[in-house]
């Protein structure tokens, strides 16, 4: 999986340190860290571990229907967000699809191994990456069956309105467009209930919804994401390619307390949103970069020194801080990096750290 944040181990290795010492911003997770009463849940069914799980994961797709107010055979769970990202592709089968970028590389890379051949939809620096919808729809005009929009976007940060992605969702239906939005950082978002995808999801069959655990509840190491649609045939077409119980039985029965957490969903948004608004002020005083206001848990900045983003991403490794290199990302050079928001002091050790690696 070269090429993602979060590749701690390796680089720890390399230090001659154990990944604890390592302050991880190459990984978009909440700050707040999973939430406590998830140890409870997980001790308390280890004896489970001899059970398969549930091949229909029905408590589970009744959870996750619940918590977006939609029926559970419009659900299909699966082992985080990248499996269905994957499986998607796979079991469609467009012959053509359109990605908007900068984005996550795994959806051009899912399509090239479905067979699909995929273009790009630039998004542009002098826009602060913001998208051109009438552009984009103009672009969807030219024989594509499938188009993928991650939404908030990463890297990037920004977000499309409800009354846009409509828009498109529109055309993609007049089109005979499968349209796959990715809202993998969306529980980050204030209200971001009024603003899913998913409420459109019934009058566009054509339009699936992508969610991921992982993010939000911190728990990349117990995969857990899904997908919403209200195509029954489609969902039956995905479901038939998919392989058996790739969701583990702990984050089968994690999801319904996760969801439940009314307190730390609550307060994992005001804590980013505090601490997001104080990093984006630190942020300002560093001369030699510029940085992209976002909407979820992560920032996109510009290094404006000349200095690469692999040379500040070595030397920030020497204050045992590691940043994601953006200039992998599709449209992205090598003067862009990325960084998580953390807890205060981690983001103000990044802040000095940025600065004395900046000169």
């Amino acid at each position: 999986m070269a090429g993602h944040g979060g590749d701690i181990y390796r680089r720890a290795m390399d230090l001659g340190i154990s990944p604890e010492e390592i302050i991880d911003f190459s990984s978009n997770i909440n700050l707040l860290g999973p939430p406590e009463s998830l140890k409870g849940i997980l001790n308390g069914s280890f004896g489970l571990i001899k059970n398969y799980p549930d091949p229909e994961y029905s408590e589970l797709r009744k959870s996750l229907a619940h918590f977006n107010r939609t029926e559970p055979l419009n659900i299909i769970p699966g082992n985080g967000a990248t499996e269905l990202i994957h499986l998607v592709p796979r079991a469609l089968k467009p012959a053509r699809a359109l990605i908007v970028a900068p984005t996550f590389s795994e959806y051009a890379k899912a399509l090239s191994q479905a067979g699909t051949e995929s273009e790009h939809f630039m998004l542009r620096e002098e826009d602060n990456f913001r998208i051109d919808i009438d552009s984009l729809i103009r672009e969807m005009d030219r024989g594509y069956r499938f188009m993928i929009i991650c939404n908030p976007n990463n890297p990037t940060g920004n977000f499309i309105g409800l009354p846009e992605i409509e828009r498109i969702a529109a055309r993609a239906r007049e089109l005979d467009i499968t349209v796959m939005v990715d809202e993998s950082f969306i529980e980050f978002m204030d209200n971001w209930r009024e603003s899913t995808s998913a409420l459109l999801a019934e009058k566009y069959p054509n339009l699936i919804v992508l969610r991921s655990m992982t993010k939000f509840f911190a728990i990349p190491g117990l995969r857990l994401g899904y997908l919403i649609s209200h195509d029954r045939g489609m969902i039956k077409k995905i479901i038939s390619m998919k392989e058996p119980w790739t969701v583990n039985i702990f984050a089968d029965l994690s999801a319904g307390l996760l969801l439940n957490e009314a307190n730390y969903i609550k307060e994992s948004v005001l804590a980013l949103n505090r601490e997001r608004e104080i990093l984006c002020s630190e942020l300002g005083r560093i001369k030699g970069i510029k940085f992209f206001h976002p909407e979820a848990n992560f920032i996109l900045i510009k290094i404006l020194t000349g200095m690469t983003s692999a040379a500040l991403k070595e030397k920030l490794l020497g204050h045992r801080i590691l940043i994601r290199d953006a200039s992998n990302f599709r449209y992205l050079d090598s003067s862009f990096v990325r960084i998580a928001v953390r807890r205060r002091d981690d983001n103000m050790a990044l802040v000095a750290a940025m600065g004395k690696c900046l000169g």
